[in-house]
């Protein structure tokens, strides 16, 4: 057993290529390791949310010894022989990697699995203020037939609406957003994201158990346009030339549940951001431009539901990847356009001074026939 624990710790984080398995909640799985011809004697399986960290089951000579304080318990049954672990009445709690390690006369045998416990069967991504229809598992429906749409994910969720006979009700507090149809589905109209949820189907025949559906609703507001910045301290220079400065531009966009950012190439992928955590701060994504690269670059913002992209002239962004005679033309039609301006204040000066003084000569000359009137009837 112990030798099995230094296995453990030298050979846990070598993952080889993983296998997934999803389940429902409720349901019994059974993990099986690769197959093998050799008799298995000794194996290790480890569990974790994230890592496989955690001893969940140890055959030493065909023996199994029981690991204590698991969060299985007893729902966890080992079978020795094949190697194998079935888990009973399984929980959302129960998905993680699932890691064993079998030790043969040949070597050490691994296999990773990962395990999803869903409590949904459909999922539904819908865009705020989009309508989304959730659709029964029964075709056709007959009079024998009930059917109860509720909240969450089994029968003690609030009724949404029911349909018996022919007839429906709907609860009132729904009314406004929720539209059920002949067929029996449910209609959201313009979805607000406080909708997001699970919710289920029941349907009844002869007041029996029939068919049964539940689905994960997701309302995404949509993804914003990105944007770009850069900044002239972040161009870098390769070479002593001016057209050997290369630069940075950063692509941001507002951050959201499940919202990726990519840059592009043409439609090849250059780099992608994603970050789940930290949804009430900017998603940015730097991208190195080259000198010698004088292409357009493509920036999208997706989440499950929209896309945003925008495009990026290299040449519009970066001045050092203008050509040299851009550059030239550039400067002197700055140059001439200040001397022009110059010029035309010059002259709007000019003539601004020219009109002062002939409306100064008019003033005089005015005055001076009345000074000789006023000498005349002195003498």
């Amino acid at each position: 057993m112990h030798k099995l624990f230094i296995l453990l710790v030298i050979t846990v984080f070598a993952f080889s290529v993983a296998d997934k398995v999803t389940k429902r909640v409720g349901e019994t799985v059974t993990l099986h390791p690769n197959g093998t011809k050799e008799s298995l004697n000794n194996f290790l399986w480890t569990f974790g949310p994230n890592a496989p960290v955690e001893a969940i089951a140890i055959v030493t000579n065909r023996e199994v010894t029981k690991v204590n304080g698991t969060r299985f318990g007893n729902r966890l049954q080992t079978t020795a022989h094949n190697g194998s672990i079935t888990i009973c009445n399984l929980t959302v709690g129960d998905s993680g990697i699932f890691y064993i390690q079998i030790l043969t006369e040949s070597g050490i045998l691994k296999r990773t699995i990962y395990l999803t416990v869903q409590v949904y069967d459909e999922l539904k991504n819908v865009v705020e203020g989009g309508n989304v229809t959730l659709e029964t598992p029964t075709f056709k429906l007959e009079k024998k037939h009930r059917v109860i749409w509720r909240t969450g994910e089994g029968i003690e969720g609030k009724i949404i609406v029911q349909w018996i006979n022919t007839f429906y009700v709907l609860n009132i507090n729904f009314g406004d957003i929720v539209q059920f149809n002949h067929n029996g589905s449910l209609t959201f109209i313009r979805i607000p994201r406080e909708y997001s949820g699970l919710y289920n189907v029941q349907i009844l025949e002869d007041n029996e158990p029939h068919s049964r559906k539940c689905y994960n609703v997701t309302v995404y507001e949509p993804v914003s346009l990105p944007y770009f910045t850069t900044n002239i301290t972040e161009i870098f220079d390769i070479g002593p030339s001016p057209s050997d400065k290369g630069c940075y531009v950063a692509c941001s966009v507002k951050n959201g549940p499940d919202v990726n950012l990519t840059w592009f190439n043409g439609p090849t992928m250059i780099s992608s951001v994603y970050d789940s955590m930290n949804v009430s701060m900017n998603l940015s994504l730097p991208l190195k431009i080259q000198p010698e690269n004088k292409e357009n670059f493509t920036c999208e913002a997706r989440n499950p539901v929209t896309v945003e992209r925008k495009t990026l002239s290299s040449t519009m962004w970066c001045p050092s990847h203008q050509p040299e005679g851009t550059r030239t033309w550039i400067w002197l039609t700055a140059v001439g356009v200040g001397l022009g301006l110059m010029i035309l204040a010059i002259i709007n000066i000019r003539r601004r001074n020219f009109r002062r003084a002939v409306m100064v000569r008019r003033e005089n000359r005015q005055e001076s026939p009345r000074n000789y009137e006023s000498t005349s009837s002195m003498i």
